[in-house]
């Protein structure tokens, strides 16, 4: 049989069934699939539905599921604002394309701006102390096209911040921690407005993220992109700094003073160093390129890649390659 479900905003559509003879081929079950798609997908996407189709043998084995989407959830343009009561959490996991705010407050909290026909959509709950913002499972994963999607957080501090999918994420206040570990995985930015004082401080890219750093001061930082994301911290102060860059992404220190430094590049990536640096190890795999300022006693390693000493903060020519004694 092929059988197709709809799912609605808030309407499950039901389930139509076409029956088939048992011993009908593959071929044949993947034509009556496309033809059920034709006949039904129009009325798909006048309704705003999310489309799944399976198609089953005859002996209930489930030969292939292809999944069409329309345009379902579209904000209605009534943009409204709720708050949700929460319990304490230091852990925040945001899987939906928002805009993010967090202020740092005695209280936890969480208000959502959106429009209102599609809170129904969402799932906001807590497993254990973290804070989880995801789609209904139910729906499947369709696009969400708000008119605004707000997430406003408060809590006294933060450990883990895991963020799926494509938006931005702010500290809008100052923020002080033991460690905070933060990992995007599509297209999220993370931006620290204020101060941010962090003895460990973990921070990994997968994908075309970015994070804009305005003041971090820490022991230790793993800061590491894999994909085409950047990582720009504008005055950074540190007693060691893990960088990795995988693919061709990019690593930028505008300032500051970092002690001492691993520095990993594999790809096409870049990492500059435009701060004050002590010592620095490096390797260096693929057609990469580092940067780094002042006189710095460099080690290290590389295959095709270039390491270039540059004489001022702005400056970015190649002036030495990675064969050459700095």
């Amino acid at each position: 049989m092929i059988t197709c479900n709809f799912f609605g905003t808030s309407t499950y559509y039901g389930e139509q069934t076409l029956n088939f003879i048992n011993n009908m081929n593959k071929k044949t079950y993947l034509t009556a699939l496309l033809v059920c798609m034709a006949v039904l997908g129009a009325e798909a996407q006048k309704n705003n539905v999310y489309m799944s189709d399976t198609v089953i043998d005859g002996n209930g084995n489930k030969i292939i599921t292809v999944y069409s989407q329309g345009t379902f959830a579209e904000g209605n343009g009534n943009v409204v604002s709720r708050d949700f009561d929460m319990a304490a959490f230091d852990e925040i996991s945001i899987a939906l394309p928002a805009s993010v705010t967090y202020a740092v407050a005695d209280k936890c909290s969480c208000r959502v701006t959106l429009d209102e026909n599609l809170f129904e959509c969402l799932d906001i709950y807590q497993k254990g102390d973290c804070l989880r913002v995801e789609m209904v499972k139910t729906l499947q994963q369709p696009d969400l096209k708000p008119t605004k999607f707000l997430i406003e957080l408060t809590a006294p501090t933060l450990e883990e911040i895991s963020l799926v999918g494509g938006g931005d994420f702010s500290f809008v206040t100052p923020f002080e921690a033991h460690k905070l570990e933060i990992s995007t995985a599509g297209a999220y930015g993370v931006f620290f407005d204020e101060t941010a004082t962090i003895q460990d401080f973990k921070m990994s890219l997968a994908g075309a993220g970015k994070l804009v750093c305005e003041d971090l001061h820490s022991d230790r930082v793993d800061l590491s992109v894999a994909g085409v994301g950047k990582l720009v911290c504008k005055n950074l102060h540190v007693d060691h700094a893990n960088l990795s860059v995988a693919g061709s992404g990019d690593i930028v220190i505008k300032a500051g003073k970092v002690k001492s430094a691993d520095i990993s590049v594999a790809g096409t990536g870049s990492v500059e160093t435009r701060c004050e640096l002590e010592s620095m190890d490096y390797n260096i795999s693929g057609w990469g390129h580092i940067y780094y300022y002042g006189g710095v006693k460099v080690k290290g390693t590389c295959m095709l890649g270039k390491i270039s000493r540059i004489d001022s903060e702005n400056e970015k020519t190649n002036k030495k390659c990675c064969h050459e004694k700095p």
